[in-house]
């Protein structure tokens, strides 16, 4: 596991981010996440460190970890990355 996905989510192990989302997230460069452990490293690469209190961003990190750890469901934490990701995108309404 990297140094920077070890300071977002210290406490994941390798084995548990395995585990895969049932539809890989398509990032807008056409990047492809599968796994927990994609989507942990990919927000350990773009949230800047001032950032990593943010609610939505917690949130993400929450999720993910239980997903990982706990056997929480996968889809909660696809919801919660998506939305840490796209933290600062105006929604139409």
């Amino acid at each position: 596991m990297s140094a920077a996905i070890a300071r977002l989510l210290p406490r994941a192990s390798a084995i548990t981010v395995a585990k895969r989302f049932a539809e890989p997230i398509v990032l807008a460069d056409g990047v492809k996440l599968e796994t927990l452990g994609d989507a942990i490293a990919h927000l350990a690469k773009i949230i800047p460190e001032a950032e990593r209190d943010m609610p939505k961003v917690l949130t993400a990190n929450r999720l993910l970890t239980n997903a990982a750890e706990q056997g929480d469901p996968v889809d909660f934490a696809r919801i919660a990355f998506l939305q840490a990701i796209n933290r600062h995108v105006a929604r139409d309404r």
